[in-house]
């Protein structure tokens, strides 16, 4: 579903200026409600913070507004999706709710800055600019956060609004909007860029941490890599684990991994101990098969588009390579 730029763009949404909210709203509301509003468009933050300025802010009728807000179970579709061997739950919003998240993702990603070693959600950063970071690296540590977006209760969500700025009442507005079954669900569009601000705190934590031992870091969602040019610090995995021992977040114990070199370094799939990306010898015979198919038209058609989408990645990292 594809959305009117301007639409996403605008931090009052179908409306085109404050006196077009003025005019929707003022004298139809309470005037308390309508200067809360208004403080928090001219604080810079997204203002859906009541079923009014929600349903103005899509041009809807106020009941759906209401229901969007209160009435969540109606709003999302949950289906098993299987991950490996585990199976997940998504929830995914329906049409009228996923605008809404939509719009309000788009303005929260204005207002959160990233740091520089996080690269997953932030528009110009991938996994792969996360793997670029790590190059010609002696040795690895990486941990996985055991579910990521789940473990973000609904109070989290909320102080974290506070601290952009709404105040309580907006902030547990805004937070039932963005969370289902009281926690980020995990096919919402808001779900990543929230996620990263309720993440801030320990990403500062981790960041002085790399500083402290002068070591790369970065994060890709729930995934965290260290590596380093010099010797592995004794001490870094326990200063590691002992960041999340009060926290919300559990580390994936299965996941926790640590390689030094000649050993393969391994960041997202790929290897960094270079100076430049390399893919595994075994999805580089993958890529030149896929190749050959290609070019002899010896494809099912029901496998083409996966194929080239292959073929188009290894031709993306050799144009990183390059540039």
């Amino acid at each position: 579903m594809r959305l009117p730029q301007p639409f996403l763009d605008s931090s009052l949404g179908v409306l085109n200026s404050k006196s077009d909210l003025r005019q929707a709203l003022y004298g139809q509301i309470p005037l308390e409600n309508y200067r809360r509003i208004e403080r928090v468009y001219e604080a810079g933050l997204p203002p859906c913070i009541s079923d009014d300025a929600i349903a103005v802010i899509l041009g809807i009728n106020p009941g759906l507004a209401w229901s969007l807000a209160n009435r969540p179970a109606k709003h999302y579709n949950t289906f098993p999706v299987k991950k490996g061997k585990k199976i997940r739950d998504i929830s995914a919003p329906r049409i009228a709710l996923k605008i809404l998240q939509k719009w309000l993702s788009v303005q929260l990603a204005q207002i959160y800055s990233a740091p520089d070693h996080v690269h997953g959600f932030v528009p110009g950063r991938s996994h792969l600019s996360a793997a670029q970071a790590h190059l010609r690296a002696k040795w690895m540590f990486s941990i996985d956060i055991k579910d990521f977006f789940p473990s973000i209760d609904d109070t989290t969500v909320s102080q974290e609004l506070m601290n952009l700025g709404y105040d309580v009442h907006s902030a547990k507005h805004v937070t039932k909007i963005v969370t289902f079954k009281n926690e980020l669900p995990q096919g919402a569009p808001t779900s990543p860029v929230i996620s990263n601000i309720c993440f801030s705190k320990i990403d500062m934590k981790l960041y002085e941490l790399a500083k402290k031992y002068d070591v790369r870091l970065t994060r890709y969602a729930d995934d965290i890599v260290f590596s380093g040019l010099y010797d592995f610090p004794k001490n870094l995995q326990n200063c590691v684990c002992s960041i999340f021992e009060n926290s919300k977040f559990d580390i994936a114990k299965n996941k926790t991994e640590i390689a030094h070199y000649p050993r393969r370094i391994k960041v997202h799939g790929l290897l960094v101990s270079g100076e430049k990306l390399r893919m595994t010898r075994g999805y580089r015979n993958k890529i030149r098969a896929y190749k050959h198919l290609l070019k002899n038209k010896n494809i099912q058609e029901v496998d083409v588009a996966r194929i080239i989408g292959h073929v188009n990645f290894s031709n993306h990292i050799d144009k990183i390579n390059n540039s």
